[in-house]
């Protein structure tokens, strides 16, 4: 099986030798690598299969090696698997080997995280399923919404266009009334 990740290994806290961590996610080794510690939330010992990996390179197949772009002083976790440092966005699309690390955005100025929505220069972004067809300039969510949302003539779900009727049918009307009043 092919996978994803730059390297496998397991993560115990505490007992791996071989990685340190240096910050958010990030690790390093006595050689100077750099890597992103993939299932941030995950407990191995629960999740069959998943074990703690370490990705060095950025991208499925991508050579570059993290270590020669991520600044790790200014590297934070944005939440919804969005990363930034001061040179660039990144996001980590997890998957059970690991999954791939890539630079989202080369410019991190114009990037706002709302709801679990990304407002990046002109457009709105749902994080694992890209750019949604939204107005920019109308649209609407919250935190407590999280993966709804609005502009002056669509409703959202995890940023695909969806009807009310379709809302209705898999919400609760309390939830239909908190998106109808942004």
């Amino acid at each position: 099986m092919l996978s994803c990740a730059s390297e496998k290994n397991s993560f115990q806290p505490g007992k791996n030798k071989r990685w340190k961590k240096v910050g958010t996610l990030l690790c390093t080794n006595k050689e100077g690598d750099l890597a992103f510690l993939a299932h941030k939330g995950m407990d191995p010992d629960k999740h069959e299969g998943v074990r703690e990996e370490y990705l060095t390179h950025f991208g499925w197949q991508d050579t570059t090696q993290l270590k020669n772009v991520i600044d790790i002083e200014s590297f934070e976790d944005l939440g919804m698997d969005m990363y930034r440092d001061k040179n660039h966005i990144y996001f980590h699309y997890d998957m059970s080997d690991g999954g791939y690390f890539h630079i989202w955005a080369k410019d991190p100025a114009d990037f706002r995280m709302y709801g679990n929505y990304i407002l990046y220069k002109d457009s709105v972004y749902y994080p694992r399923n890209g750019k949604t067809i939204a107005d920019i300039k109308t649209f609407k969510t919250s935190e407590e919404l999280g993966i709804l949302g609005k502009d002056k003539k669509h409703f959202f779900m995890r940023g695909d266009t969806v009807s009310l009727e379709q809302l209705k049918e898999d919400l609760p009307p309390k939830t239909i009334q908190k998106l109808l009043d942004l």
